[in-house]
């Protein structure tokens, strides 16, 4: 009897295993993606607590301190001719340097993407017959959330409508002091104003359709401004009627696709308009009394475009971010804006324009507290878990698995941008988004 092994066959067969494993992906703070294959799921959670002893008693008091970490601990698997470059990788990959605000992004398939930073990994190999080499790393995942905001413990919605109804009394006041003299300097301000109120009517038209009342109240609107207008009526009272029309629908709470934006596109509008037209004007006088509406105007319809933001109805967390997102767009354009409207008008001339600060200041507080709400409300909303199909499927299909029903198949055809023949057949290697 021979003591000679047999010869490996070249042609075994794959483990079985394999054809149980699911993908998920994994991308670290330096940007490296890495693709790999699982085939269980956990997550744990545990309390922060404090136990009391009570003397003389054979009784202690617990107290509840708040949940742990969650955790997600992951065996996964990479398979292939070149499974060891990407295994390896992957393994670098969780050496990096994680923090808060630079941490990796989890894109759990059952989930959602989860920032996070990875502890414990262990880097291990096998093989099978044939030689089909199996890289196998063990890592746990801690979910880790951003420092870069100020927590928002004691802010509420209310603080913001304080401090907008103080800005809207600040406003009246500065508008009083925009300079109209004569008949010319009045016409320049009109002017100014024509393209303000073309900007905020059409704001209105975009949403009008899904807002009741909405076209009736920007039509008298702005007959009532022009009719102002005509009579030559005070820029404080000018600055009044468009307080009242944005303020009115801002303060709706509402679920309407494109609110927001329309908002955003209003005040970035008025906003380049004056810029625009101060950049035009030739006389000291005339930029600063364009200088003095812009900043009275950018003020209102930002801190109306934030008041829409919080009274908006939201569907994911996406929705969220981009609204934050156009809100430091749309202060960031207001200062680059006043900030050059008073470089036109400096200092060392006599009656130059200088921006006010308690406006700024007031207008600044409004637009961060709105953001640090809207922040900690998304935490509320569905997180996003994106799906690469192996297969060709479809919207009918994947919403019903996704969702456990249709209800969510027009959600889901609108977060996925889903069109034309993808409507009826979705091809393989497709992302699709699902919120969970």
């Amino acid at each position: 009897m021979s003591d000679t092994l047999p010869p490996i066959e070249a042609t075994a067969p794959t483990p079985d295993f394999l054809a149980r494993l699911r993908e998920a992906r994994f991308v670290s703070p330096g940007g490296t993606e890495s693709r790999f294959l699982f085939d269980s799921l956990t997550r744990a959670v545990g309390k922060k607590g404090a136990d009391h002893e009570i003397a003389d008693s054979d009784d202690s008091v617990l107290q509840d301190l708040g949940n742990r970490t969650q955790r997600y601990p992951m065996d996964v698997y990479f398979v292939g001719d070149n499974y060891d470059v990407f295994s390896d990788r992957f393994f670098a990959s969780l050496e990096e340097r994680y923090t808060p605000d630079a941490p990796g992004i989890l894109y759990h398939p059952r989930w959602g993407d989860i920032p996070v930073m990875p502890f414990g990994f262990e880097q291990s190999e096998t093989f099978t017959g044939g030689g089909v080499g199996i890289g196998r790393v063990s890592v746990e995942f801690r979910q880790t959330k951003s420092l870069t905001y100020p927590a928002t413990d004691g802010l509420s919605q209310s603080l913001v409508d304080a401090e907008t109804d103080q800005l809207r009394d600040i406003v009246d006041t500065s508008a009083g002091e925009i300079a109209v003299p004569d008949a010319t300097a009045y016409a320049r301000f009109r002017g100014g104003m024509q393209s303000v109120i073309t900007t905020v009517t059409d704001a209105i038209d975009a949403v009008s359709d899904v807002i009741e009342d909405a076209q009736s109240e920007a039509d008298a609107f702005t007959q009532d401004v022009y009719s102002a207008l005509d009579a030559l009526s005070s820029p404080a009272i000018i600055m009044g009627q468009i307080s009242g029309l944005v303020f009115g629908l801002a303060d709706s709470v509402l679920s309407v696709p494109g609110r927001v934006t329309a908002y955003v596109d209003m005040t970035l509008g008025a906003i380049e308009s004056l810029a625009t037209r101060g950049r035009l004007l030739i006389g000291l006088d005339d930029k600063r009394q364009n200088a003095e509406t812009l900043q009275a105007v950018g003020c209102l319809l930002t801190a109306a475009t934030a008041t829409a933001i919080l009274n908006q109805r939201y569907e994911t967390r996406d929705d969220v971010g981009a609204a934050v997102d156009s809100l430091v767009a749309v202060t960031t354009a207001l200062g680059d804006a006043i900030g050059a409207g008073a470089a036109d008008v400096p200092g060392l001339v006599s009656g130059a324009y200088i921006p006010d600060h308690n406006l700024l200041s007031t207008l600044a507080d409004i637009a961060t507290t709105t953001m640090q709400l809207s922040i900690n409300r998304a935490f509320d909303l569905k997180a996003k878990k994106t799906l690469r199909l192996t297969e060709p499927s479809d919207a009918l299909t994947i919403t019903a698995r996704e969702y456990g029903d249709l209800s969510r198949l027009d959600f889901f055809l609108r977060t996925n941008r889903i069109t034309g023949n993808e409507f009826i057949e979705i091809p393989a290697g497709r992302e699709v988004v699902v919120y969970v």
